[in-house]
């Protein structure tokens, strides 16, 4: 779910398939998946052409279809305070608004692969009047690419790892996930007894999603349309009919005066 550019720049490649991936905007501060509209956007993806391909130029370009989506994508955040907005989204961008570009200016190429040294990433927040200014850039510089005969892993250094493990997301309740720490590098699996417990009390303490019940509200709606036309059809069925039988009973009362 957390997207930074770095890892755009060097680790994105995999991701990056089909004509339009679907790739959280990507945030050089803060968590993305605090942003509900992270994933409302078209990717366009120019590669480098060599074994990795990774990114030369990507444009997130905003997509209403996506925008209404994002809201409801698992990976994002679920707050009481964007209740309302995960309810009703309301997209804050015009659809095909340009919200941000990444572009390599420099790179180098080892052992086959072309790896960026130097690379921009671009911005944009719209105005009223339909035109676009620069928000913030972000540039990024490799200073040293060298080849080394062993890769040090920095995860396989000794001491406990910090993690928050997005496995355990609650569907009613307001639970994104649990956090602990381990020895390994490795998560434990979600059958863990000790990462069950954690989970298990954070549900206890968490309350209710309100937006988790738009799915039966929605059907409440749906059964309240398909009711009103069969009701207002036999409303007017017994309004005809009364009218009918008024009408019969002064012709019979006429009828009735001119006999006598």
């Amino acid at each position: 779910g957390e997207v930074n550019i770095p890892w755009l720049a060097y680790c994105s490649s995999r991701f990056l398939v089909g004509q339009h991936p679907l790739l959280p905007l990507p945030y050089p501060h803060g968590m993305v998946t605090d942003k509900l509209f992270a994933f409302g956007y078209d990717v366009n993806v120019e590669r480098f052409n060599d074994v990795e391909s990774l990114p030369k130029r990507v444009e997130f370009t905003a997509s209403e279809e996506r925008m209404l989506k994002s809201p409801s994508n698992p990976n994002v955040l679920r707050f009481q305070e964007n209740t309302g907005a995960r309810f009703y989204p309301e997209p804050p961008l015009s659809d095909g608004f340009i919200r941000a570009v990444y572009s390599v200016q420099r790179s180098t190429n080892m052992l086959g692969i072309t790896l960026p040294l130097e690379f921009r990433y671009q911005q944009f927040e719209e105005l009223e009047n339909g035109k676009s200014k620069s928000q913030f850039e972000y540039v990024g510089v490799a200073y040293k690419v060298e080849k080394v005969s062993t890769v040090r892993e920095v995860l396989q250094e000794p001491g406990n790892y910090y993690y928050i493990d997005r496995r355990f997301r609650h569907g009613r309740k307001l639970v994104n996930s649990i956090s602990y720490t381990n020895a390994s590098r490795t998560p434990p699996p979600v059958s863990s007894a000790r990462l069950q417990k954690i989970f298990q009390e954070e549900v206890s303490k968490a309350p209710q999603d309100p937006a988790a019940r738009i799915p039966f509200y929605r059907f409440l709606i749906w059964l309240a349309i398909l009711m009103i036309f069969p009701i207002w059809h036999i409303c007017k069925v017994l309004e005809r009919s009364k009218q009918k039988s008024g009408q019969n009973k002064t012709i019979d009362i006429t009828k009735y005066k001119e006999e006598t």
